[in-house]
Order: structure tokens, then C-alpha cells, then sequence
């Protein structure tokens, strides 16, 4: 599934940058992060499972880093997260595109657009920070602390409010601004990561109550769960060129030429 994410992503951004009208609208701006996103995330889900098959001496500031950013799966989560918040930024665009045409004409500038491109970004990466402390370097080997700095309530109230910032938020949101009987295309793409995030957002919600009600989770990232919740994140990377393909009129006239 990853392998094709990277070539159908790799194929849209293809055509987004040999069209020079797309990126010179907001909305395909969004588009084009989005794809790019969904990319490296498919490239970072390969290079996390390559290296469980690899020994590789864990050591030094080179290995705590490798620990703390290939191995914990950091860097795939930044990705996964800056996708959700993207997503919801296109959400937005729309809900101003369509709801409030003369502030979206006039106030929703380029420079509003690349701020909002940044925050993704900038607010996944917060949001993964704590994955980042709760992986280190120890004798040759990368391990993981069980609970956020050793504390598992600590590591389940960070769980919650990820749950609620990552989905609840941003379902809430989405499902307020695709009221207004926006694009059908971006309402797809939204639905069709609520089905594909859903398993996952939960799993990682029930592993965060794990201790109170006793459920028999293994070591993050080797749970035979955690492995098909995440098969279904995936899956989302793969679907999103196709909804573009099948329903975005310019991107289908570009491929047609």
C-alpha cells in the first residue's frame, strides 16, 4: 500500500507543478501540500518497517537521533498529523470560497494561505513532540519509555487530547464547514480519511487506557492491531490521488494532454 502511495502521490505532484495555473490558486496550494505530504508519509511508513529488519548499532547523537526520529516513528507521525491539519485547512478555504466569497476575495490572501500551509506543519510537529521524549538510545538498541515520561497518566491524558485535537476537532470542523454544500471532491476526501483514521485514532486511544481496563496491548508499533489500524492510514494515502483524478477538472484535463 505504501509503494503505491508513493507513486500515485509522486505521479499527482507531477501533474500539479507541470500545470503553473494550479499552484497559482489557493485551493491548489492545499492540493499540492497535501499531496506532498501524503507522499513523504508513504515513504517514511516503508523506511520505519525496512530498518525492524536491519541491525544497525544504535549509538552516539547519530543513533539517539535515528531513535528518537526513524525508529519511535516520529517523522512518519509528523507527516500523518500535518495531513489531518491540512486537510482541515482545505475544509476552511472552501467554507470561506463558498460561504463568504467577498472576504475570501479580499481578505484570504496568499500570504493568510502560506501561514495556514505552515501551521500544519508547525502544529503536527508539536503534537508529536512527546513520541519524540518517549524514545531513546540505550546500549546499542532504541527503546521506549511505557508511558509519557514514565507515567502512564501522563501518557493518557496526552493520548486524549491528541484524540481531540487530531479527530474529534477536526471531524467537528470538517462536517461544519462541508455543511454548505461544498465541492463534492474535498467532501470525499474528507469522508474517505474519517473512515481510514478512525480505526487508528481509536486504537491509540484505547493503548492510552490500556492499565485501567486491562486490555492485552503489546509494545507499541509490534501490536498486531496497531498494524492493521495503521494499514487503513495508509490506505488513506492512496486513495486521495484518485478522488483528484476522478473528480478535479483541471487535474483530469492535464493528464488527458
Amino acid at each position: 500500500l505504501a509503494s503505491l502511495g508513493i507513486i500515485s502521490n509522486a505521479f499527482t505532484l507531477a501533474v500539479i507543478y507541470s500545470t503553473p495555473k494550479f499552484t497559482r490558486t489557493k485551493s491548489g496550494l492545499f492540493i499540492a501540500q497535501q499531496t506532498s505530504i501524503d507522499l513523504l508519509s508513504s515513504l517514511f511508513f516503508i523506511v520505519t518497517k525496512v530498518v525492524l529488519f536491519i541491525k544497525i548499532d544504535i549509538s552516539g547523537i547519530l543513533g539517539e537521533l535515528f531513535c528518537r526520529l526513524i525508529m519511535s516513528n516520529s517523522l512518519l507521525w509528523v507527516c500523518l498529523k500535518a495531513s489531518t491539519l491540512n486537510l482541515l485547512n482545505i475544509a476552511f478555504e472552501r467554507y470561506l470560497q463558498i460561504v463568504h466569497p467577498i472576504y475570501h476575495r479580499q481578505h484570504f490572501t496568499f500570504n493568510k494561505t502560506y501561514l495556514l500551509l505552515a501551521q500544519a506543519w508547525l502544529g503536527s510537529i508539536v503534537l508529536n513532540f512527546p513520541l519524540f521524549l518517549a524514545s531513546f538510545a540505550e546500549n546499542g538498541a532504541c527503546n521506549f519509555v511505557d508511558g509519557l515520561m514514565g507515567s502512564i497518566e501522563a501518557q493518557f491524558s496526552y493520548g486524549f487530547v491528541e484524540f481531540v485535537a487530531v479527530y474529534l476537532m477536526p471531524l467537528g470542523l470538517m462536517t461544519f464547514f462541508y455543511g454548505f454544500n461544498l465541492a463534492k471532491m474535498f467532501l470525499l476526501v474528507s469522508f474517505l480519511y474519517i473512515v481510514c483514521w478512525t480505526p487508528t485514532q481509536l486504537y491509540c486511544l484505547l493503548f492510552g487506557l490500556r492499565t485501567w481496563i486491562h486490555l492485552p496491548f503489546h509494545q507499541p508499533f509490534q501490536d498486531p492491531g496497531y498494524a492493521l489500524a495503521m494499514s487503513m492510514a495508509v490506505l488513506n494515502l492512496c486513495v486521495n490521488p484518485m478522488v483528484y483524478a476522478c473528480k478535479y477538472t483541471a487535474f483530469r484535463t492535464q493528464v488527458m494532454r
